[in-house]
């Protein structure tokens, strides 16, 4: 789910809004993970002012200066090793415990502290302090298996703190007064059923599938030629666009005849024709009531369409304030039922297309 940035990747489709990078249900997942995170990082914190035995007016004025989660888990740590209640088992549970919360915390930071890097894949990158990119899966499949992970490890630390508090001598004594040696008392029967209790979440925890791993090049290759020749469904390469794709795949069925799709080919032809005639491309404009995005020429473009796409006229639109000039319909092209030339004027389209086009110079 998360690796060092591969040498020489580039990044892919990028957007700024993050409400459009990322879908609703991946925002949930990244809005869950991070106030998952913060109940389990009071949990260790509660955990801590126990094992310390400090009291309680005091308790948030020792954990708050205590800096970081390492510093937490690493008195934590001495704790249950240096402890002579606890079982071989136990400290062994214990260890995992902590392991999963320091693991889990550095994925948690990445997912709040990366950028969009390939919305398309699902791909945020963070560079860490000792500027090294790392990337991260933003994918609704990650992002929810490691909130899943975040839930049970919630309720195994709330097992743990009790196994915690099995460590402490005087709290044996205190509750065996009357029992010659209440520390092996404790240690043979209260830590194994304690004990219990956290194996049954951490072994539900560790049973779960692997994280998600990064697709190799590959495969991405892979995936992408069976795509083209219709083995696999085309929204498995970009999971988080699926809606995207059955768009699409909508519009795909409500295609027009097919003299519409041959019509619309060849008016697209006249316009990549007329493009490449007139030179290399500027500024991309919208043109057309369907905004595409189409380049403009150096020297200006009179868009070649044909009357059923956007001129229902037949007219030729230019740009406002270009004089009206005589232009040679060729029957190859337009199939016109007269072949002879015609004049056509620059207002005579109408002024419902001004705003989507601003072109210039000579067909």
């Amino acid at each position: 789910m998360k690796r060092p940035q591969p040498p020489g990747a580039r990044p892919g489709r990028i957007e700024d809004d993050i409400k459009k990078a990322l879908t609703t249900e991946q925002l949930a997942e990244i809005g869950a993970i991070s106030l998952k995170f913060n109940q389990i990082e009071s949990l260790v914190e509660f955990i801590l002012v126990i094992v310390l035995d400090v009291p309680p007016p005091l308790w948030w004025e020792v954990v708050r200066r205590i800096n970081g989660m390492d510093a937490k888990l690493s008195i934590l740590r001495r704790y249950y090793e240096s402890n002579k209640i606890l079982s071989d088992e136990a400290k062994e549970c214990l260890k995992n415990t902590l392991d999963a919360v320091a693991d889990y915390k550095k994925y948690r930071d990445l997912i709040i502290h990366c950028v969009p890097y390939d919305i398309d894949k699902g791909i945020g990158q963070h560079m860490t302090t000792k500027a090294e990119p790392v990337q991260i899966l933003l994918t609704k499949e990650a992002l929810g298996a490691l909130y899943e992970r975040l839930c049970i490890l919630n309720e195994e630390l709330n097992h743990a703190d009790l196994l915690f508090r099995l460590g402490s001598a005087e709290g044996a004594k205190a509750v065996y007064p009357r029992v010659a040696d209440p520390s092996r008392l404790r240690r043979e029967r209260d830590v194994p059923a304690v004990l219990a209790l956290v194996l049954e979440h951490q072994n539900r925890r560790l049973s779960l599938p692997p994280l998600p791993e990064f697709p190799s090049e590959e495969q991405i290759q892979a995936d992408q030629a069976r795509t083209l020749q219709g083995w696999i469904p085309l929204s498995t390469l970009f999971p988080q666009k699926s809606d995207a794709f059955e768009r699409l795949w909508d519009s795909k069925e409500a295609t027009p005849p097919q003299p519409k799709r041959k019509r619309w080919g060849r008016t697209r032809t006249n316009i990549r024709f007329s493009l490449c005639a007139h030179g290399a491309p500027e500024m991309p404009m919208p043109i057309g009531p369907f905004k595409a995005p189409l380049p403009l020429a150096a020297c200006g473009v009179k868009s070649i369409i044909r009357r059923s796409f956007l001129c229902p006229e037949g007219n030729i639109f230019a740009a406002a304030g270009e004089p009206e000039r005589p232009l040679t319909i060729r029957r190859n092209y337009w199939q016109s039922p007269k072949p002879s030339a015609k004049k056509f004027s620059d207002a005579s389209c109408g002024r419902q297309f001004a705003p989507h086009v601003a072109v210039s110079g000579s067909p």
